[in-house]
């Protein structure tokens, strides 16, 4: 069954942004514990969290979620990891003026100490609901990055993200402001097992309509504070 949402929960800011970053070759050690740490104490940066995908037994691709600060390893990888970093910024020019300033260059030289810099992902959005802490401390949280097929709009793709919503309490969405077309979205979404999570996708009618307006590409992701 889907994660679900508590009831008590902020409405989305108007500046309010979440990072993530996909890494590959990622690995859990000490310079990545030390570089996450540090985002922590930007101005601007609400949480992080961290990790890898799901039953990867290699070199970890790996994601960090910024702001308040996620990473995780993908669920289910068999190649070299997958990881993510998930950081909750107060506004995406807080994260620019991170960027921007002189430190940043030795930060980002900092990350060869345990991911690949060749490979780097990068996305900035502003998730509904939010924040999107059912989604990112449930067991499992699906990322899915959704880009629209040419004959369809993002009026009815946010319509049955809604309807969605419904059957999923802990969903939420929003479109990748890297994209000026406004035509891809991220999804993220809590589950408690790998196997609720394909069970709902065979059995559960709203996954068809997602896939019959979007292409969808899907990872799971085990995710720490």
């Amino acid at each position: 069954m889907p994660w679900r949402r508590s009831s008590m929960m902020t409405s989305l800011s108007p500046e309010n942004v979440t990072e993530i970053v996909r890494f590959h070759d990622f690995k859990f050690n000490d310079e990545e514990a030390a570089a996450l740490a540090f985002t922590r104490g930007l101005d601007g940066c609400l949480k992080s969290y961290h990790g890898l995908e799901v039953n990867n037994t290699d070199n970890g691709n790996g994601v960090w979620i910024q702001g308040k600060s996620y990473h995780g390893l993908e669920v289910n990888n068999t190649d070299n990891g997958n990881g993510v970093w998930i950081q909750e910024w107060l506004s995406l020019a807080h994260h620019t003026a991170f960027q921007n300033s002189p430190g940043y260059p030795s930060f980002v030289a900092r990350v060869a100490s345990f991911a690949s810099t060749q490979k780097l992902e990068i996305l900035h959005v502003q998730l509904r609901p939010y924040p999107a802490e059912p989604a990112f401390t449930a067991p499992l949280t699906e990322m899915t990055v959704a880009t629209l097929k040419s004959s369809s709009t993002s009026e009815a793709f946010e319509a049955v993200l809604k309807e969605a919503q419904t059957q999923l309490p802990s969903l939420s969405y929003g479109f990748v402001m890297e994209d000026s077309s406004r035509r891809q979205y991220l999804i993220v979404n809590g589950w408690q097992t790998i196997q609720a999570f394909e069970r709902a996708k065979l059995d559960t009618p709203i996954f068809k309509k997602l896939d019959e307006i979007a292409e969808n590409s899907t990872k799971l992701y085990k995710l720490t504070i």
